[in-house]
C-alpha cells in the first residue's frame, strides 16, 4: 500500500470512530428513556423527526448494528469501503 492509500483508511476509521462516538454519546446523553426500550410502533412508523427517531435508537441496537458492521469488514479484508464487496455487504444490511 502507498501513503496515500493508508492515510485514506485511516481518515475513514478515524471518522467512524467519531461518528459512532457521537451517538452512543448522545444516547447516552439523551436519557434513560432513549436508551432503554423503544416506543411502540417504531417498526411500523416513519421516523421523520429528531424526537421520534431518538425513541426508536437503543444502545443495544447501535451496538448489534456495530457489531454486524465490524463482522462484515472482518469477513472482507477488514474494510467496507466503496467498491469492495465489504462495502455491497454492507448496503445489503442496512
Amino acid at each position: 500500500m502507498d501513503e496515500h492509500s493508508t492515510g485514506v483508511g485511516r481518515r475513514s476509521a478515524r471518522l467512524l470512530l467519531v461518528a459512532v462516538a457521537g451517538v452512543l454519546g448522545a444516547l447516552l446523553l439523551a436519557g434513560p428513556g432513549v436508551a432503554g426500550a423503544p416506543t411502540a410502533g417504531c417498526e411500523n412508523r416513519t421516523n421523520n423527526t429528531y424526537d421520534k427517531l431518538l425513541g426508536c435508537v437503543t444502545l443495544e441496537g447501535v451496538r448489534a448494528h456495530q457489531a454486524a458492521l465490524q463482522a462484515i469488514a472482518d469477513a472482507n479484508g477488514g474494510t467496507r469501503a466503496a467498491g469492495t464487496a465489504g462495502y455491497d455487504a454492507s448496503v445489503s444490511t442496512t
